[in-house]
């Protein structure tokens, strides 16, 4: 698959942090084009990852 795929947070926030569960998205997203977002979707994923990581149960490597 080609050309532009947009990505809300929960697709950001499901593909970062629970990899494997949507086999179908991911390779979706490795043969775009561009992937694109809303500035909204960055705010909430960058405060969802803050949460997370302050949770301290995600390995830092999967946040980082």
């Amino acid at each position: 698959m080609s050309g532009r795929i947009y990505l809300d947070s929960s697709a950001i926030l499901r593909l970062v942090l629970e990899p494997g569960l949507a086999p179908q998205v991911e390779s979706a997203v490795r043969g775009a084009e561009s992937l694109v977002t809303s500035r909204l979707s960055q705010v909430e994923a960058a405060r969802a990852f803050i949460r997370v990581r302050g949770l301290g149960r995600t390995p830092e490597a999967a946040i980082a």
